[in-house]
């Protein structure tokens, strides 16, 4: 059948139609699928959409406290808080060009900014690392030496830089091991396993499964702290490149016990509750061979 260029003209349109209501369904236009249908952006879209009553009272409602740019975007949550001790909240950014900056929680003023040479994907740790009052703010950006950074909260002041003992794929924990008021850095690193350090940087263990250097799997995801037999002391939860979870005690760096995924990095951190109230925490992971695993702790 021939078809003329009245049902030509008819068709080509249906089509349209059909494409933009597949858009509305299943997804969010880019750039240049908005363009595609005719709009200049994926902005312009969104304004033509309609809108749901309850979205349309929602809008009204909202009233814009304030707001600031970043440059550079961010891939982790901002970290909210008192860093100076001024009674005041802070909001603590890492972004993706290396900046830390902390704004003022009740306008949105630059308080500082220091650049730590390296793309940053997690909020900083916090704590009192030197047990003098003050905060620290723990991060560790993507770089050669993998270097684990520690800044003053107050101002942004680096006051150490721990070469090959952090890693951009992971986020420190700080835990109290020996009581003595002050935590201790637990560290995952990209070629020395999982570390300890002191507030210096001094390596009080460090727990590897492989060959020092290209033979060990650098850990892939944030650690979790978590007392999975409910005994008052937690043990410490690391995923690797080669697709293994590792439980560590922290207070003397022996494993506890590992798992094997069917491989793959292991990005996400480990979830650790009680799914059935015996007193004893389960442990989930998904990994990269897109499976959910929910692991029963037994203690030792």
């Amino acid at each position: 059948m021939r078809l003329g260029v009245p049902e030509l003209v008819f068709l080509i349109g249906f089509l349209g139609v059909l494409l933009m209501a597949a858009a509305v369904l299943f997804g969010p236009l880019s750039p240049r699928r908005a363009r595609r249908f005719g709009y200049r952006s994926t902005r312009a879209y969104l304004r033509a959409a309609p809108r749901t009553d309850a979205e349309k009272r929602d809008a009204a409602d909202l009233a814009l406290r304030w707001k600031t740019k970043i440059p550079y975007g961010s891939f982790a949550a901002p970290w909210v808080g008192d860093v100076d001790g001024d009674g005041a909240a802070e909001v603590v950014l890492t972004l993706l060009d290396g900046d830390v900056v902390a704004l003022s929680a009740s306008d949105g003023s630059q308080k500082w900014q220091t650049n730590v040479g390296g793309r940053l994907n997690f909020a900083p740790t916090v704590g009192d690392v030197q047990g003098d009052g003050a905060l620290e703010l723990l991060v560790a950006p993507k770089s050669d030496t993998d270097d684990l950074v520690v800044l003053a909260a107050a101002d942004g002041r680096e006051l150490n830089r721990f070469g090959h003992l952090g890693s951009r794929r992971s986020a420190p924990v700080l835990w109290d091991a020996d009581g003595d008021g002050r935590p201790e850095i637990l560290s995952g690193t990209r070629t020395e396993g999982v570390v300890r350090l002191s507030a210096t940087g001094q390596v009080q263990w460090s727990y590897r499964f492989g060959e020092r250097g290209a033979g060990q799997p650098g850990v892939s995801g944030p650690l979790t702290l978590a007392d999975l037999d409910s005994d008052g002391a937690p043990e410490l939860l690391a995923g690797f490149e080669n697709g293994s979870l590792h439980v560590i005690d922290p207070r003397d760096g022996a494993r506890v016990w590992t798992f094997h995924t069917e491989g793959g990095d292991i990005e996400g951190a480990p979830l650790a509750v009680d799914v059935d109230a015996d007193g004893h925490l389960e442990v989930f992971i998904g990994g990269h061979d897109r499976q959910l695993y929910c692991l029963r702790h037994r203690p030792p």
